[in-house]
C-alpha cells in the first residue's frame, strides 16, 4: 500500500516539473536533428543590424508571444538574428590538449638534450612538437565552431512544448 502511494506521489509531483518546455530551435538543412537552446544556454549570434559582430549572452527567458530572447543585457528579436554559432566543445578541448602536448614535446626535448649530450635534440624532434602545435591550434581556430547563416535552409524558432 505503501509503495502505490508513493508512486502515485511520484506520478504527481514529476508531472508539474516536465508538464511544458520552451526553448529555441536551429533547423539545420540536410539534419533531422534540431539544435535546442533552452533557458539557462550560452547564445552566439550575429543581428541584421549589426554586421559583423558577434553577441554572446545566457538566455534568461522566452518570450513566444512577441517571439522574443530576453538576456540580461536585454532583449532581441528571432527576426533580427542573422547567424548563429554552435561551439563543439570536444574538438576544442582536443585542440588545447594537443597544443599542450607539442609545447611538452618541445620543452622535454630542450630540456633533454641539456642535460645528456647523447641523446641531440633534432629537427625531427622539434616537428613532432611544433606539429602537434599546429594541428591544435587548427582544431581549436577552425573545427571547434560552425556558423550557420539563417535563411530558407536554416531556420531559428521559439518552440513550446506543453499540454
Amino acid at each position: 500500500m505503501l509503495i502505490r502511494i508513493l508512486i502515485l506521489f511520484s506520478i504527481v509531483f514529476y508531472s508539474g516539473i516536465c508538464q511544458c518546455q520552451t526553448f529555441l530551435q536551429l533547423n539545420r538543412f540536410a539534419n533531422p536533428e534540431p539544435k535546442r537552446f533552452y533557458v539557462g544556454d550560452k547564445l552566439t549570434y550575429k543581428l541584421n543590424s549589426f554586421g559583423d559582430e558577434w553577441f554572446s549572452h545566457t538566455i534568461d527567458d522566452l518570450n513566444l508571444v512577441d517571439s522574443l530572447i530576453i538576456f540580461e543585457q536585454g532583449f532581441i528579436d528571432v527576426s533580427n538574428i542573422s547567424e548563429l554559432r554552435i561551439y563543439k566543445p570536444v574538438v576544442r578541448g582536443l585542440g588545447a590538449k594537443l597544443i599542450q602536448f607539442g609545447v611538452l614535446w618541445v620543452v622535454y626535448g630542450i630540456i633533454i638534450d641539456l642535460v645528456d649530450n647523447n641523446n641531440p635534440f633534432t629537427i625531427g624532434n622539434a616537428s613532432i612538437g611544433l606539429g602537434g602545435m599546429v594541428v591544435g591550434w587548427s582544431m581549436k581556430t577552425f573545427l571547434s565552431k560552425k556558423d550557420y547563416k539563417i535563411n530558407e535552409k536554416n531556420r531559428v524558432k521559439l518552440m513550446y512544448l506543453g499540454y
